[in-house]
This record gives structure tokens, C-alpha cells and sequence, in this order.
């Protein structure tokens, strides 16, 4: 006690001394802050090195000096996107302006604590310290700083957005509308607008969404913005999507790609917008042009979000099973399986860190209630937070191990109704292609069988030779045309070694039929010489298009050519017949 005694009468000795040396402004100081303030709005980067430059004699200013600086200096931080994680100074500098400042500078300063707190991922601290600024504001003052309390709401609808509460989100995001309104900047509440378009899609408030984004787009406009005008047809998009309304897509997209600046010369979409790319591959696959919607879903590939590569995934899938391509949709099955697994293990994350923000802004409110104690109160207070340590570490292991029991669990269920289903999959595929292919020899048989009947029927009355027939029984049932059908039915293509075998064959057996066609005209490429064997074969015109990996319409406009040149016939379908003529 004597002691205390002691350093108490020391300390009243030295406290005028104390208040002498903090009354006195720093010149220097002085002038820079005013500096500062001048461009912090307009060039906050330029504030932000005004304020560094005189870092080094902050500790020379006076108490109401160095807490203006770095209420200044963490504003221009703020304003500046730079990092505000390790301003610890700034609980001091929020203490000292809930007991001195003015309501503005309560306000700002529990403001710019919070977002202090927002830096560190603690949602839960940043969203108290914004309600405490909140607390402090008086509106109906004629120094109300409206705009201060635009961006305080702002930030309260993006805290409220990452704890997935859009309630509040939207009531938030209205109310950074209407200060950004009462501040008189049109444009940052256009901004805040455009926000809450995204909450109503939360909400399934699709109908909002889309009345909302007409009139900030007609907003944007009239105040020269058309990349953020173009930007807000992404939400009318994803509502038309939703819909299914995908007739509407096209003249959005093109606004989208041509007025939103984000697209590189290549066409190529700046990163992390990859989802964009979801909504015209969806388009394209509503119309059926597959290989456009399955170009634009690999395209989605390329980011590091993982809820766009599970649906990039999703529609590759998609596309492979209405290709038939069963094979495909079962590897892009595994790969989505994958990407939705690393996604919700992501969201396991994301929900992990927001539990901690949680428990730390229990602890942080435990520790702002608790006054001075005494030694023996200290001590007893560090034990008490040596065993809730201790006990969250022991809940946070056991919330892990369950964690990972469940993970477990749901991988192994997953993998079972996964193999379960490739399974079914691959008995269906096999059962599909085994009626396929017997539909197809059915078919392909008659066809074959139709074509010789009606050849008897034009030959009956003439005089054809044993020998002629056999010839043609021997062409159509030769080892290289029965290949020829098989590997049609499998939608495989002839290779030039196949080729050069068909050719000399029927070189070999009806080489009057070759001498013919090459008399006829010589105008014919390689290629309407390979459609005129093969028709002369009686293959039918989707069996050549999948051996020369052409679609039926071009095989359809080759046969009409050929017809021309040789017959001087218009017509593809009476090609077959003079064929088959030329050498009667």
C-alpha cells in the first residue's frame, strides 16, 4: 500500500507536465492531414501517402491530434481498398470519439472499426461496430453525413450477404439507397440499387428483379454509364434462365458482351465472370446447337470457383446423354461429382470460419463487459481463459472428428449410389445399343432387299446373263462392303486404307461401271467419286454421311451435284437408279 501510495503522488506530479506536452499541435501533422482531407474523396490513394509520410512523428502529436490522424489515415484506408486488418489503434481511436467526438465522428470512427473487423473475417464484431455507429447517428441534423452513412449500410448488406441472411440484406441495401439518395449522389445509390437486385434473386423475388433492373439500366444510361447498364442485364438473364425463357437471352447477351468492357479482343471474358458463359451455353442448348452450348461449358472450366465448374459440368452432361454419347456423360458424371464435392467442402469451410467469427464476438463481448479487477481477479480470469480455450479446442476436435465421421459416412453413400447408378448406366447403354444396332441391320437388310426387287422388276423382260447377277450378288455381299455397313453402324468413319481397298475392288469387279463415270466427266473431286461407288453399292445416305463424316443435308447437295454433272439430272434421289443403269 505504501508503494501505490508512492507512484499515485508521482503520478499527480507528472500529469501536468503530461497535458502540457499533449496540448500542442505537430505542425507538420497539421498540414498533411489538411492535405489529406482534401483529396481523400477524390484521389484516396494520394491522402493514403500524404498521411504515410508523416507516420513516423505520429507519437509527437497531441492526444486529440494523433486520433484525428488515424481516424483520417483509416479512412483514406477504407476508401482505398487497402488492407485495415492490423489497425489495432483503432479501438483506441473509437474509445476516445464515443466519449468526445461529435455524432458524425461516433459514427465514423465505431465505423471504420468495424471494417477493421470486416478485414480480420470477423463478420459478427464488424456488423456490432456498425450498429454502434448506427446508434450514434443523428439524422435530423443539417451536418448529417449521409454519404458516411450510405457506405455504413452498404457494408452492413455485404456482412449480411455473407451470413446468408437476405432479409436484412435487402432492408440494409434500401437503406444505403436512400442516404446515397439524401447525400446527393445519384450514382452510388444506382450501385446499391443494383445490389439489391441480387437479394430480391435470393428472395425468389424474380418479378422484382426484373422491374428493378429496368429502371437502373434506364438510370445507368441517362447518366452516361453503359457498362454498368450492361452489367445489370445479368440478373434479367439469370431470371429468363430460370424461366426457361431462353428465346429472351440473345439480345441481352449481345449487349452484355459488346457493352460491359469485360471481353478481351479474342471474345475471351475477364476472369471470375466465367459464370456468364452458363447462360449462352444454355441458350444454344435450348436450341439444339450443341456444339456451341458444349463450347461455352468448357470455357466455364477455366476459374477457381467451384459452383461454376459444377455446372459446367452439369451441362456437359446434359449435352453428352442427348448426343447419345453415354460414355462422355459418365466421365463428366465422375468430374462433376468431384467439383460438387470440392464445393461443398468449400461452403464446409466458408461455415467453419463464419462459426469462429461467431465464437470470437462472444468472447470480444465477454471482454468489453468485464471491468478492472483486481490481481487475484486477473489471474482468476486467465485460468477461466486457459479452460474455455482449452474447451474449444476440445469441441472444435470433436465438431472435427464428427465432421469428418459424417464426410466419411456421406462419401461412402455417395459412392455406392454413384456406382449404382453407372451400373444401371451401363446396362442401359448396352441394352441401347444392342436394339440399336439390330434396328439398324433390320432396317438397313430391307432396304438393301427393296433396291434388288425393284432393279428385278426394271430388268425383268430384258435378257440378263447368270453371270451379271452373280456379279452383283458377289459385290454387295463382299468382305469390304459387309465392313463398310458394320463400321457405319458404329458411326465410325472410312479410313484412306479402306478406301483404296473399296476402289480397287470395284475396279476389279464392274470396271466397265468405273470407265463409264470417268468417260461421263472428269469435273468429279475424290470426293463425289467415293459418294457415286458407294451409292453405286446401294448404301443408303445416312450410312455415307457417318462414313464420310458429313451431315445428310451435304451428302443430300454432293449426290444433286454429282446427278448434274453425270445425268444432267436436278433431282439427288434419281442419282441411285442412273447409277446402277450405266452399266446395264
Amino acid at each position: 500500500m505504501h508503494r501505490l501510495s508512492v507512484a499515485l503522488r508521482c503520478l499527480l506530479l507528472a500529469l501536468p507536465i503530461l497535458l502540457a506536452a499533449s496540448c500542442s499541435d505537430n505542425p507538420r501533422g497539421a498540414e498533411a492531414m489538411a492535405k489529406a482531407q482534401q483529396v481523400i474523396k477524390a484521389n484516396p490513394d494520394s491522402a493514403l501517402a500524404i498521411l504515410r509520410s508523416v507516420s513516423s512523428e505520429a507519437d509527437d502529436f497531441s492526444r486529440s491530434q494523433r486520433m484525428a490522424y488515424y481516424l483520417l489515415l483509416a479512412d483514406a484506408k477504407n476508401k482505398a481498398y487497402a488492407d485495415m486488418s492490423a489497425d489495432s489503434i483503432m479501438h483506441e481511436v473509437a474509445d476516445y470519439y464515443d466519449t468526445w467526438g461529435d455524432s458524425n465522428e461516433k459514427m465514423r470512427a465505431n465505423y471504420l472499426l468495424g471494417c477493421v473487423y470486416r478485414d480480420q473475417g470477423y463478420s459478427p464484431i464488424a456488423l456490432k461496430y456498425y450498429n454502434d455507429a448506427v446508434s450514434h447517428v443523428d439524422t435530423s441534423a443539417s451536418n448529417c453525413d449521409y454519404a458516411m452513412l450510405a457506405s455504413l449500410y452498404g457494408q452492413m448488406g455485404h456482412v449480411y450477404r455473407m451470413q446468408t441472411s437476405p432479409i436484412h440484406e435487402l432492408e440494409a441495401g434500401k437503406q444505403a439507397v436512400r442516404f446515397a439518395l439524401k447525400a446527393g449522389d445519384t450514382l452510388t445509390a444506382l450501385n446499391h440499387s443494383a445490389r439489391i437486385c441480387l437479394t430480391y434473386k435470393s428472395l425468389g423475388h424474380l418479378d422484382s428483379v426484373l422491374i428493378v433492373s429496368d429502371k437502373i439500366i434506364k438510370a445507368y444510361k441517362a447518366h452516361g454509364r453503359p457498362a454498368e447498364a450492361a452489367m445489370q442485364t445479368g440478373p434479367i438473364m439469370e431470371v429468363y434462365a430460370e424461366r426457361n425463357e431462353f428465346d429472351k437471352l440473345p439480345p441481352l447477351i449481345e449487349i452484355y458482351e459488346k457493352q460491359t468492357g469485360l471481353f478481351d479482343k479474342s471474345g475471351n471474358i475477364a476472369k471470375g465472370f466465367e459464370i456468364f458463359y452458363d447462360m449462352k451455353a444454355r441458350y444454344y442448348e435450348s436450341i439444339n446447337k450443341l456444339d456451341s452450348a458444349e463450347l461455352y461449358y468448357k470455357k466455364m472450366l477455366d476459374t477457381k470457383f467451384y459452383n461454376c465448374i459444377e455446372a459446367a459440368y452439369k451441362g456437359l452432361i446434359s449435352i453428352a446423354m442427348k448426343r447419345g454419347d453415354f460414355k462422355t456423360a459418365s466421365e463428366y458424371s465422375v468430374r462433376y461429382c468431384k467439383a460438387k464435392d470440392s464445393h461443398a467442402l468449400q461452403r464446409s469451410s466458408t461455415e467453419i470460419n463464419r462459426m469462429h467469427s461467431i465464437y470470437k464476438y462472444e468472447a470480444i463481448q465477454r471482454k468489453m463487459t468485464e471491468t478492472e479487477a483486481q490481481n487475484y481477479k486477473i489471474k482468476l480470469m486467465l485460468v477461466i481463459l486457459c479452460f474455455i480455450i482449452i474447451l474449444a479446442l476440445y469441441i472444435a476436435y470433436a465438431l472435427y472428428k464428427r465432421m469428418k465421421h459424417r464426410s466419411l459416412q456421406v462419401k461412402l453413400e455417395n459412392a455406392q449410389k454413384y456406382n449404382s447408378i453407372i451400373e444401371k448406366l451401363n446396362q442401359s447403354q448396352q441394352d441401347y445399343e444392342t436394339l440399336m444396332c439390330d434396328n439398324q441391320n433390320y432396317i438397313n437388310q430391307k432396304e438393301r432387299e427393296i433396291d434388288n426387287l425393284k432393279l428385278q422388276l426394271r430388268d425383268y423382260g430384258h435378257e440378263v446373263s447368270l453371270e451379271k447377277w452373280d456379279i452383283e450378288r458377289n459385290l454387295y455381299t463382299s468382305v469390304i462392303v459387309q465392313h463398310l455397313h458394320k463400321i457405319a453402324q458404329r458411326g465410325e468413319s472410312i479410313t484412306q486404307k479402306e478406301t483404296k481397298e473399296l476402289m480397287e475392288y470395284v475396279a476389279e469387279i464392274i470396271p466397265l461401271f468405273v470407265a463409264e463415270i470417268k468417260s461421263k466427266s472428269d469435273a468429279l473431286s475424290e470426293t463425289e467419286y467415293l459418294v457415286c461407288i458407294l451409292c453405286r453399292l446401294r448404301f443408303i445416305p445416312s450410312e455415307i454421311a457417318i462414313l464420310l463424316d458429313m451431315s445428310a443435308q451435304r451428302i443430300t447437295n454432293i449426290r444433286q451435284a454429282i446427278n448434274i454433272k453425270l445425268f444432267n439430272d436436278k433431282s439427288a434421289k434419281t442419282l441411285n437408279r442412273n447409277l446402277i443403269a450405266l452399266d446395264k
